[in-house]
């Protein structure tokens, strides 16, 4: 392969620089230019805005007639006092704003490597209602004294199981991380009940997987094998096919990886 700089031919396509417009011609054609984050002096959604303006407004359907509205459902005891503190804005400024956002984070390393648990909006809502009514509990205290916690925690299971198919949801780890953990102290465990732990010791992992996942592994005590990416930037599954052995516990990876970027062969 040449260089940037070089007129040698790849595959047959000249890798020769275009001088008049800051770019180079891609070895499929057309022209690879400089890539240039977008910035943007951006304020946040709740400086945006201004009182009376919507995104949408829903026609009356007259459904309340017959089954009232959702004040009607709510107790008192955990209606709010006052309306949430939602920024005003115009659909357009919505999209507009948004979309800065995102040219924003792309432009940060040229791809997108932040998972969905960096991007999640928290709402200030759910830090006081933990610090009003969850984080005073304890796990060792009495389970009479836990009913209100134990019976959401019962029902979200059963609305999630009905939703997805699956048998049981636990809800135990708290983040990505905690959960990579919980199956790897899981599976140990298991291993170590069926008499396999000291031969099947070690785990899978691919390179562009996210850190947790190699991480907890060691810290669980198994052995970690890494895949390197092949030519597509995702391991091939002759790879896979070659560090699987009788050691092999389990195959920890996250599809698509930290690069974006889907393995089509994740079914095989």
């Amino acid at each position: 392969m040449s260089s940037p700089d070089g007129d040698e031919d790849v595959q047959g396509v000249s890798n020769e620089r275009t001088p008049t417009d800051g770019g180079r011609e891609g070895r499929r054609g057309g022209t690879v230019r400089e890539y240039h984050a977008k910035v943007w002096d951006e304020p946040s959604i709740m400086e945006m805005g201004s009182e009376g303006r919507r995104g949408i407004a829903f026609p009356e359907s007259g459904v309340r007639d017959s089954v009232g509205t959702a004040d009607d459902y709510i107790p008192d005891s955990v209606a709010r006092e006052e309306d949430p503190a939602l920024p005003e804005v115009s659909e357009p400024w919505v999209l507009r704003h948004y979309l800065h956002l995102a040219q924003e984070t792309l432009g940060f390393t040229n791809i997108s490597m932040w998972g969905t648990c960096t991007m999640k909006y928290a709402p200030a809502m759910n830090e006081e209602l933990e610090a009003e009514y969850i984080s005073s509990l304890h796990p060792y205290q009495d389970d009479d004294t836990l009913q209100g916690i134990l019976e959401m925690g019962y029902r979200l299971d059963e609305y999630l199981q009905e939703l997805s198919g699956m048998d049981k949801f636990v809800f135990q780890p708290a983040s990505g991380t905690q959960s990579a953990f919980v199956f790897t102290n899981l599976l140990r465990e298991y291993l170590k009940d069926r008499g396999e732990l000291d031969q099947r010791n070690e785990i899978i992992t691919t390179l562009y997987s996210h850190a947790c996942l190699p991480a907890t592994a060691d810290v669980a005590g198994f052995d970690v094998v890494t895949l390197q990416p092949g030519e597509n930037s995702y391991p091939s599954t002759e790879a896979l096919e070659a560090a699987v052995s009788e050691n092999t516990a389990a195959l920890m990876m996250v599809n698509p990886n930290d690069l974006g970027i889907y393995n089509p062969n994740v079914d095989e």
